[in-house]
């Protein structure tokens, strides 16, 4: 008689994740950090800034991460101060004002190709300036309400920064 071990000794991985869920009365910071309007609105910014300066600067920016490390201390103090409360609640109009704007059904719908784009630094799938320019278009048809559809690739170990040798040579930086 012959047992099927084919699975027997491997190892079955899950992967976990976990985050703090944040008070109801702070869900908005959220859906703002969570999508990339907060990257092209200077309020939206402050707004994060303004929740941890010095961990918005540790976080290299980023509102997602910055939300995920806030300390429960700050959180409650966040919770009390009135003006960040109403700076937040004026944020947070301006994105649902922006996000209720319906695409423009007299302009056709496009399908935009192209191997990266340079979004926010936070979001490496961009390597130097086509990407940075393609970037732009995606920012320009959103403030241009027109209905785009962006399809890139995603490389496993992402994209490097730049830089040059005292000899002028471009040297590869994977982060």
């Amino acid at each position: 008689m012959k047992i099927q071990t084919r699975n027997a000794n491997e190892a079955i991985w899950h992967d976990i994740y976990s985050q703090a869920k944040l008070p109801e009365q702070l869900n908005a910071l959220h859906d703002i950090a969570t999508n990339l309007w907060w990257e092209w609105n200077h309020e939206a910014a402050e707004l994060f800034k303004a929740l941890d300066s010095q961990l918005w600067y540790q976080t290299g920016r980023n509102p997602v991460l910055l939300l995920q490390m806030l300390p429960t201390k700050r959180i409650n103090k966040i919770l009390t101060d009135e003006e960040l409360l109403s700076q937040i609640n004026d944020v947070y109009e301006l994105f649902k004002a922006y996000i209720r704007v319906e695409p423009d059904s007299s302009k056709p719908s496009i399908a935009y190709f192209s191997m990266e784009y340079g979004l926010t630094n936070i979001l490496k799938i961009y390597s130097g300036g086509l990407g940075v320019l393609a970037g732009d278009y995606l920012k320009e048809a959103s403030d241009s309400n027109i209905d785009l559809t962006a399809v890139g690739i995603l490389y496993r170990h992402g994209y490097f920064n730049q830089t040059l040798s005292m000899e002028g040579n471009q040297i590869a930086n994977y982060d």
